[in-house]
């Protein structure tokens, strides 16, 4: 039974933790995306809106994918450019990457976002999921841009639904609720209570079997 109480106890915990991590994303935005163009995103007057739809931007031709590490094999990181009015690129003043993920799911699903004009996704620094070769080769596709100033967006995150969180927060309090009554109904219960017998009661039936031996 004490198995039981800590595992209801880790998974209530767990559903608690989940539900506190996407809350503090679910405040920080909007569930309809707000759009922005890739210059107004990499200013110093961006919006304060983690859920964006982004515009007037190309993907760079050169980008890391997985497979420098194996943390990162299904990943790919997309240095983003401005469109400007001439029809030219150039470098946004803060660098803005796409991160792809799953592409391992779908052969195509890089391809697709390569040929999208606007993507909608959760803005958030994810670089500290690359290691240092990783941070060198991504520098090396930016010109040596300083990628502590970088925002990352992560393309197709889908932003937290509060129904979802309060269903999150519901299961792992009523697990952890359960987990706490069984801990307590375990400490009411009274000890069982072994019967020593007394040393005449001893001798007694010590006596009785020896006579009943042929």
């Amino acid at each position: 039974m004490a198995y039981v109480r800590v595992f209801l106890g880790i998974i209530g915990f767990g559903f608690c933790i989940a539900a506190l991590m996407q809350f503090t994303t679910w405040i920080k935005g909007t569930a309809e995306p707000e759009v922005v163009t890739l210059r107004q995103l990499a200013s110093d007057d961006r919006p304060n809106n983690i859920h964006l739809t982004v515009t007037d931007f190309v993907f760079q031709s050169e980008y890391i994918q997985g497979g420098i590490t194996k943390n990162s094999i299904s990943e790919a990181w997309i240095p983003m450019l401005v469109v400007e009015e001439d029809g030219s690129f150039t470098s946004p003043e803060r660098p803005v990457i796409a991160h792809v993920d799953h592409i391992q799911d779908d052969a195509k699903y890089l391809d697709e976002v390569f040929l999208r004009t606007e993507v909608t996704g959760l803005v958030a620094n994810r670089l500290d999921a690359l290691d240092a070769r990783e941070r060198a080769h991504l520098r090396d596709v930016t010109d040596n841009a300083n990628l502590t100033q970088a925002i990352v967006l992560n393309i197709d995150e889908k932003f937290p639904s509060l129904f979802a969180i309060l269903g999150f927060v519901t299961l792992g309090s009523i697990l952890i609720a359960i987990c706490i009554w069984l801990s307590l109904k375990a400490a009411n219960q009274p000890e069982e209570v072994t019967e020593i017998p007394s040393m005449k009661e001893f001798q007694a039936t010590s006596r009785g079997n020896s006579h009943g031996i042929d």
